[in-house]
C-alpha cells in the first residue's frame, strides 16, 4: 500500500504503481496469475477494463499480441460477459473455487492454462466499481477471509484511481480554460493574446527571414450596416477560413479584434505570398445567408530578419500597421510593405 501510494505521488503513474506491487500481491494471495484493471467508459457508453498489471500467461500468438499491447499500455478488455467481468458488472466479490459451475463462467479459450480457482475483488469508490483485482489458481480454496485481508489495498487503489481522475479532470479543465482564453470564439482562430504569445516563437526560433502582417477587411462597417451583424459574422468566419486554408501548418493566423487579422509567415522565401492571400479573398464572393457579398482586404506587412530576440516585436507590429494604413489610404484591396528609410524609418 505504501509503495503504491509513494510511487503514485511521485510519478502520478497509476500503471507503474500497480506493476510494482503486482508480484508481491500474487505472492501474498498465493496465486498463480492475475490482473489489476481500471474501469473505463467508452464513447458508446459501455464499460471496458483497462489493464494496469497482468501476468504473462500467453499461450498463442493472439494472446502474445495481447500481452505486447499490455506492455505498450494499450490493453483493454471490452467483453465483460464472463467471470472476471462479473466482478465489474455486479460490484461484488466473486469467489469461484469451482469456476465451471459459476453462473457467470463462459469457460476459457482453447489453450488457456486451466482455471482451477478464481477470486475477483472489486475496487470501489462509494457506490461505483472503478476497477478490480483478479486472482487465480491458489492451491487451496479462496475464502471470504482472503477478500477481507485485501480490502485495505482495494481501498488504497480506489483512492489512487480517484486521485488520477481528479488530476485528469483538473488538467482537462486547465486545457479548456486556456483554450477559451486564447481563442476567438466566432472564428475559432487564436485571439490577439495568443497571437502575441505564439509570435514570440518566431523571433526566438526562426532561422530564416519571416513576415509579420496585419490584414483588415475593407469597408466592414458598411457590410454590417447594410446586411446586419449576422452577415458580418458570416463574412468574418469565411475570411478566417480562407486565410487558414491558404497557410502552412507552421504559419500563424489570428483574429486580432474586430475585422482585423494578424499573420506570421515563417521562412518568407518559401511562404505563400500575401498577394495570394489578398486574391483568395477578393476573387470569390462570400456566400452568406442573404446571398453573395463581395469582400476585399487590405494588408500591411513587415519583413523580419532572424535575430534570436523579441525585443523588436512591438515595433515590427507597428510597422505592419503603418503599412496597412498606407494600403487603405491608397485605395484598399492591396498589399503594402514597410520600407525603412533614413529620414522616416518607414514610408
Amino acid at each position: 500500500m505504501n509503495r503504491a501510494q509513494s510511487v503514485f505521488l511521485r510519478e502520478k503513474d497509476i500503471r507503474h504503481s500497480c506493476e510494482l506491487i503486482f508480484d508481491e500481491l500474487l505472492y501474498l494471495a498465493e496465486s498463480q496469475f492475475g490482473l489489476i484493471g481500471q474501469v473505463q467508459v467508452r464513447s458508446d457508453g459501455e464499460k471496458s477494463l483497462f489493464i494496469h498489471a497482468l501476468s504473462n500467461i500467453s499461450w498463442s500468438e493472439e494472446t502474445n499480441e495481447q500481452y505486447r499491447a499490455y506492455q505498450r499500455g494499450e490493453l483493454f478488455f471490452n467483453n465483460l460477459d464472463n467471470l472476471f467481468g462479473h466482478v465489474v458488472t455486479s460490484g461484488h466479490v466473486v469467489i469461484a473455487n469451482r469456476p465451471r459451475q459459476h453462473h457467470a463462467s463462459r469457460g476459457t479459450p482453447a489453450g488457456h492454462p486451466p482455471l482451477q480457482r478464481f477470486l475477483g475483488l472489486p475496487i470501489r469508490i462509494a457506490d461505483d466499481t472503478v476497477g478490480m483485482i483478479g486472482l487465480a489458481n491458489k492451491q487451496d480454496d479462496y475464502t471470504d477471509e482472503d477478500a477481507l485481508f485485501f480490502q485495505p489495498l482495494l481501498d488504497t487503489l480506489g483512492a489512487l484511481f480517484y486521485a488520477l481522475e481528479v488530476e485528469k479532470s483538473r488538467h482537462h479543465a486547465e486545457q479548456q480554460l486556456r483554450y477559451l482564453a486564447e481563442t476567438d470564439m466566432l472564428t475559432t482562430l487564436p485571439n490577439r493574446r495568443a497571437f502575441v504569445e505564439r509570435a514570440m516563437a518566431f523571433y526566438l526560433q526562426a532561422r530564416f527571414t519571416f513576415t509579420v502582417a496585419v490584414i483588415d477587411i475593407d469597408y466592414f462597417k458598411s457590410i454590417n450596416d447594410q446586411y446586419g451583424h449576422q452577415v458580418g459574422d458570416e463574412v468574418l468566419k469565411e475570411v478566417a477560413n480562407r486565410l487558414s486554408n491558404s497557410l502552412r501548418t507552421d504559419d500563424l493566423v489570428a483574429r486580432m479584434g474586430g475585422e482585423e487579422f494578424g499573420v506570421c509567415l515563417c521562412d518568407t522565401h518559401d511562404a505563400p505570398t500575401l498577394e495570394t492571400l489578398r486574391r483568395g479573398i477578393a476573387e470569390k464572393p462570400v456566400l452568406t445567408s442573404v446571398g453573395a457579398v463581395h469582400v476585399t482586404v487590405s494588408i500591411g506587412a513587415c519583413q523580419v530578419s532572424p535575430c534570436g530576440s523579441d525585443e523588436h516585436w512591438e515595433e515590427d507590429l507597428r510597422h505592419a500597421d503603418m503599412a496597412l494604413y498606407r494600403a487603405k489610404k491608397e485605395g484598399r484591396n492591396r498589399v503594402r510593405w514597410h520600407m525603412p528609410s533614413i529620414s522616416t524609418h518607414f514610408t
